[in-house]
């Protein structure tokens, strides 16, 4: 038997949850522009355009999926509005924080 999600825990948030179409895509997606050089991503290096079109059409996928049909069926809710200044600061920080420790491990030579 199958059971929906919303009949065990209510409706989600993409704000509080990670969910496939929420907050867990971007995050893994961008850090693949991180750790795939050994210069700033972004500043000093530009991926190939198929994984910049990549990234574009998950993030976007990521951010459309609360508004579109599916939403409803996934248990999702429209975010409220401070939810994107949020996100781009955590995508930022966590990007980041990566770029820091992937420096590190390469100046230790572990990488």
């Amino acid at each position: 038997m199958l059971v929906s999600a919303n009949a065990v825990s209510g409706p989600r948030s993409v704000l509080l949850d990670q969910t496939p179409g929420g907050t867990w895509t971007n995050p893994q997606t961008l850090i693949i522009h991180v750790i795939r050089t050994n210069r700033i991503p972004f500043i000093q290096s530009r991926a190939s355009w198929p994984l910049m079109l990549t990234t574009l059409s998950i993030m976007a996928f990521g951010m459309w999926l609360p508004w579109s049909p599916l939403a409803s069926a996934l248990g999702l809710v429209r975010p409220p509005g401070l939810y994107w200044p949020i996100l781009a600061l955590t995508l930022l920080a966590y990007m980041s924080l990566t770029q820091v420790i992937k420096v590190w491990l390469l100046r230790k030579k572990w990488i």
